[in-house]
């Protein structure tokens, strides 16, 4: 049982993601930086799904020169002390005709509000899901992300759906959480080890009842039986009490005998 109590303490500690394309996030906090050409598109549209109510979306036209269509993005900025913690970047992309694709996670050593504008020597780590999933040319919706510790001394994190180059690029589910609230393969071994464990306990106390009920049925039994040699005893007490001795208990009266008597005669 103690065993079973500190998986489940382990496991109400998890937190719960957030996905950053709903409410407030999607229109407050998306700044978008579109390329620099013209025919670009950088826009929020409804999402697909209603648990998916938006997605961001980039285009730069094939006409624009490699130069001038270097990288379009959206970006959400977070202030906090995040220095040292282990967080999980996720989300979908698909692309058409995209050059490359890519959530981006940079990290800052800069104090102030999460909007305010940043240095690039300010940047102390920056994370792409390029490094694990490389995104090009034309691809369905495909599931992206990474878990990493970012570093000392970290107070602002931004968050960077980006487009490389030309191409079209969505971009849905982005979530941003510590890394134990992302459901992973190691969360269904903890689910399966607790219901195994649940599943001893219940054999445990099946078990500790029938030998209770048990227990039980040998206490009634002795129970009935000694009520049956009470009854036993009653019953002769109450034969002793209704028939008296023939000598009802007085004593015989005095009968002149022996040479005393016989004297006095």
């Amino acid at each position: 049982m103690v065993r079973l109590l500190f998986i489940l303490g382990w496991l109400g500690v998890v937190a719960t993601p957030e996905n950053y394309l709903t409410e407030p996030h999607a229109e407050n906090y998306w700044i978008a930086s579109p390329a620099d050409v013209a025919g670009a598109r950088a826009d929020i549209v409804s999402g697909e799904r209603d648990d998916d109510p938006y997605r961001l979306y980039l285009h730069t036209p094939p006409s624009a020169s490699a130069e001038a269509a270097t990288i379009a993005h959206w970006s959400h900025a977070l202030a906090g002390d995040f220095g040292g913690r282990t967080v999980h970047l996720q989300g979908r992309i698909r692309t058409e005709n995209a050059v490359g694709a890519a959530l981006w996670l940079e990290c800052y050593a800069a104090g102030g509000e999460a909007d305010e504008v940043v240095e690039e020597g300010d940047v102390l780590a920056r994370y792409s899901t390029a490094d694990q999933f490389p995104i090009h040319g034309t691809h369905p919706w495909t599931e992206a992300g990474f878990s990493v510790e970012l570093p000392l001394g970290t107070t602002r994190i931004v968050v960077r759906a980006v487009l490389e180059g030309n191409g079209t690029a969505e971009f849905a589910e982005l979530i941003l959480a510590p890394e134990t609230s992302v459901s992973k393969p190691e969360d269904a071994a903890l689910l399966e080890e607790i219901f195994a464990v649940l599943m001893d306990e219940l054999a445990q106390l099946r078990e500790s009842n029938a030998e209770l009920a048990d227990t039980i049925r040998d206490i009634e039994a002795e129970n009935a039986t000694l009520r049956d040699s009470l009854a036993e005893v009653a019953a002769v007490l109450e034969t002793l009490e209704s028939e008296p001795t023939t000598d009802s208990g007085k004593i015989p009266p005095l009968v002149p005998h022996g040479e005393h008597w016989e004297a006095l005669r």
